[in-house]
């Protein structure tokens, strides 16, 4: 028999917390339910997904069942909030951001908080970008009728808000982004898909690692080796686009759709785990056609000029290019 997590039933490799709060608005109580794992589980949003390989609602429902009857009964004029960390550190809060790309310019928003910890909240729905993907999470604040505190750092981890100081479980607040830091993490980001796209394009060149920051970014490629001529040839590429209007599109499409499409220099494919079904994608017209869950730019002609700041190995076949934006 399979050892399991104090007090939940889960095998050991779970564990789980709980809290109980009303529900804005109605007679009816929320349970919170927090599921982290050390090994992968499938993206769970509320409802069912075709291709999940493990179940995290049943994981909800073990907890549940070990409840006293006095947790119980409270269910049965409830009901679930689930969110659960693994690997990649999933969770149900609706990101407001992912839908599509005018959804990217969403500067505050209102929301409940649904869970909370040492140090953190965790709310129904956030516009703040968790960290990962490498692109920093947004930074900004959170006002409620008892207070403002900063949001120093977003995790993917069970949609934290690392916060100062706690707000109570069940209050409505309205966020606001630090828009100086977010907008230019887009401007970065949609420059990075598009100088990969031309470097796949004319290269063959595979991105292997890239980081984003507001005033600066690099990306790593391999099999790579850039001279003098190459740096120069993929800049002045890459700020021909940049002097465009061409539209980024943001979009949902199904895996097995995605991979009959021509041109996937790089739609990577074959670094997304199988039971995921469904691909949130970016799309620069006729430039680059990646998944992707960042944040982006309207259009090319908002990103401004590239200049490549410098070249450096890092080692057999990989290049990193540093770069700018101006």
């Amino acid at each position: 028999m399979p050892a399991t997590s104090r007090g939940t039933g889960l095998p050991a490799e779970f564990s789980a917390s709980f809290t109980t709060s009303p529900d804005a608005g109605t007679d009816r109580m929320v349970i919170n339910i927090s599921i982290c794992s050390s090994i992968c589980m499938p993206r769970y949003h509320g409802k069912r997904r075709e291709g999940n390989t493990a179940s995290t609602t049943g994981a909800a429902f073990t907890i549940l069942h070990s409840l006293n009857s006095g947790s119980a009964a409270l269910l049965r004029n409830g009901f679930i909030h689930l969110t659960h960390g693994c690997c990649r550190g999933e969770s149900v809060t609706e990101y407001l951001y992912m839908s599509d790309v005018e959804a990217n310019y969403i500067r505050e928003f209102d929301a409940l908080v649904r869970g909370s910890g040492e140090g953190f909240v965790v709310l129904d729905r956030t516009a703040f970008y968790p960290l990962g993907g490498g692109q920093p999470c947004d930074q900004g604040w959170l006002e409620w009728s008892g207070g403002k505190v900063n949001v120093r750092e977003v995790r993917k981890k069970g949609g934290q808000h690392m916060v100062s100081s706690p707000i109570p479980v069940g209050e409505a607040v309205h966020g606001v982004i630090d828009w100086t830091r977010r907008y230019g993490h887009m401007r970065m980001h949609t420059a990075q898909h598009v100088v990969s796209g031309i470097v796949a394009h004319l290269y063959g060149a595979r991105t292997v690692g890239n980081q984003i920051h507001a005033e600066r970014s690099r990306i790593d490629f391999a099999p790579a080796s850039f001279g003098d001529e190459d740096l120069r040839r993929i800049e002045d590429a890459a700020n021909d686009a940049f002097g465009s209007a061409v539209p980024v599109k943001i979009y949902e499409i199904d895996r097995e759709e995605l991979a009959g499409l021509p041109n996937l220099d790089r739609a990577n494919l074959d670094l997304i785990p199988e039971f995921i079904k469904r691909l949130r994608v970016v799309e620069v017209e006729g430039l680059d056609v990646c998944p992707c869950a960042g944040t982006h730019v309207r259009d090319l002609g908002e990103v401004g000029q590239m200049r490549i700041t410098s070249r450096k190995s890092k080692g057999r076949d990989t290049v990193r290019i540093d770069y700018v934006l101006e």
